[in-house]
């Protein structure tokens, strides 16, 4: 696993808390990360997909996962 994987994992897990679009780079010490989300309709009924890019110079890690939305 790198770091970049790692953020990735980590602000799907904040966007599963606050459904919000964003991107910017990470807090100190891996503010050298640029991170972009995005959260959209799945193809899946009641359901939507939260997709996190991870990226420092040549490493890039893409993240999707899938939850339920909220009623």
């Amino acid at each position: 696993m790198t770091i970049a994987y790692l953020l990735a994992k980590e602000k799907i897990r904040e966007l599963k808390k606050d459904l919000k679009v964003q991107k910017g780079n990470f807090p100190e010490p891996n503010q050298s990360f640029v991170f972009e989300a995005q959260i959209k309709e799945s193809d899946y009924p009641s359901m939507l997909e939260i997709t996190v890019k991870v990226s420092k110079d040549k490493e890039t890690a893409l993240l999707s996962e899938l939850i339920e939305k909220k009623q």
